[in-house]
Order: structure tokens, then sequence, then C-alpha cells
């Protein structure tokens, strides 16, 4: 591991990736796995998302818990199903390609706060007020695919952060330019780590700087609100995982998601 992140700062990003999917959410332990879904948003794909809490040591009790959370998913409704897997065995990851789900591996990125960084042409703002809504919906709607990387009508997508906003925990930036709001970013305290969610920038504003100027007036956040280390995960194939490296950002692990329409 790069010597500027910690194991600890490391695990504070795993445990921060558990706590996001528990805001707002029905917790249900079954066998070998937790499952979180959202009342009334299980259309969303992140509407019933699983943790694999620890894999069994052989494929037909593996296959047992996959039938048990298949089951549960079905019963709830949900048309798809995402599962985590923070472990990297070798026998999980087998069983779930060959019972059909297709996985995707996710970098986890960690970057020490260090002083002012950030862009003064542009103004993070927190979603307060009704209007702070419409503005972040309005950026969600000129775009088919989540910040997750799944396809998700915006509108959805802006009830679902509203519901998970509600606890405090996850605070919820707009980011502007003059007048104009471009991007949105969400964020996670966990332990002394700020976890950056959820970054999106308006489709006519992408390709002009936006998404980095975001993210270092993030860090610049971070830092006045005394975290000693900012994290956040990426896409290993997307294009972004490059602006978070310019950013500062270094990779310190990964995990991987399984999903399948049930």
């Amino acid at each position: 591991m790069q010597a500027c992140v910690s194991d600890a700062d490391l695990q504070a990003l795993y445990d921060s990736e558990y706590r996001y999917f528990q805001l707002g959410a029905v917790s249900e332990r079954l066998p070998g796995a937790v499952l979180y879904h959202l009342p009334g948003l299980l259309d969303l794909p992140a509407g019933c998302v699983a943790f694999l809490t620890r894999p069994p040591a052989d494929p037909p009790r593996m296959l047992d818990v996959l039938a048990a959370l298949q089951a549960r998913v079905q019963a709830l409704g949900a048309p798809l199903l995402r599962i985590y897997d923070h472990s990297g065995d070798p026998l999980a990851a087998g069983v779930l390609q060959a019972q059909g789900y297709r996985a995707s591996c996710e970098v986890a990125l960690l970057t020490q706060v260090r002083g002012c960084t950030a862009n003064e042409c542009l103004h993070l703002h927190p979603v307060t007020h009704l209007s702070d809504w419409q503005k972040k919906l309005r950026i969600h709607r000129s775009d088919c695919q989540a910040p997750d990387g799944h396809e998700v009508d915006g509108r959805r997508w802006v009830e679902m952060e509203r519901q998970k906003s509600r606890s405090g925990e996850l605070r919820l930036y707009i980011a502007s330019r003059g007048k104009r709001a471009v991007g949105a970013v969400g964020a996670l305290q966990s332990g002394s780590v700020l976890r950056l969610k959820n970054i999106v920038v308006a489709r006519e504003f992408r390709k002009q700087g936006v998404g980095f100027a975001m993210v270092r007036s993030m860090l610049d956040l971070a830092f006045r609100q005394g975290h000693g280390t900012a994290a956040l995960f990426a896409a290993d194939q997307g294009p972004a995982l490059s602006m978070y490296k310019r950013a500062g950002f270094v990779p310190a692990g990964q995990q991987i998601e399984w999903v399948k329409a049930c």
C-alpha cells in the first residue's frame, strides 16, 4: 500500500460503504450475508444491496447463501440484486460467476488532506432547501446513468438520496459556477475519513474540468472540517479514475460488485 494511506483509513472506506447502504434502509441478516433494501425504492439498482459477511468454505454452502438471498429479493419484488464481496475469496467469486452474476471491479482510492486546494470559480453549498433539491433534480435528469454506473430515472435517484440524507449522516452539496448549478456530490464521515459519494456533473458541463474542480473543493472542505483523509471508490475501467489520481488519490484496494437480474 502507498505510504500516504493506512490500513485503518482503508477499513474506514469499506465501513462507509456498509453505512451508506444502511441509511434509510431495512437491514436483514441472512446466512452468510446482510441485505439492505429501501422501502418504496426497490425498483432502483441501489434499492436492494447485499454484502457477503463470511463466504462459506465450500461451493454447496455458497450456493445456499445465494439461494437464500435470491429468494428474499424475489419475495420483496426487487428486479435486481447487487452483491458486494470485500473478501476477495476465489471460491465465492467462482460460484457467483457460475450462477450468472456479472462482476465489476471498483478501486478504493484515498488521499491525505493537506492545505487549501479549492477552485475559486466553483462554489459548494449544502442541499437544504426545496430550491436546492430542484437544482439537484435537474442535474440528475440530464443523464439516465446514475453516479453508481447503473441506469436509473433521475427523479427516483433524487428521492433515494433524499431518503438517505434524512439522518444527517449523508451530506449533499450542489456545485455552482456563478448562478449555474454544474454538479452535485455527497459526503459521509467514517472515523477520520471523509468519504466522497455520488459525484455527478451536469451533462452540458462535462469535459470542462468541473469534476476535477468539484473533487478539489471537497478536499478543501475535508481539510476545513478536520479530516485527515478523503476516500472514494471508482470503476477500474471508468474515465473518472485518472481524474481522481490527478486530484491526488492513490489506489489502496478494491471491492467487487456482482449483479444479477432476479
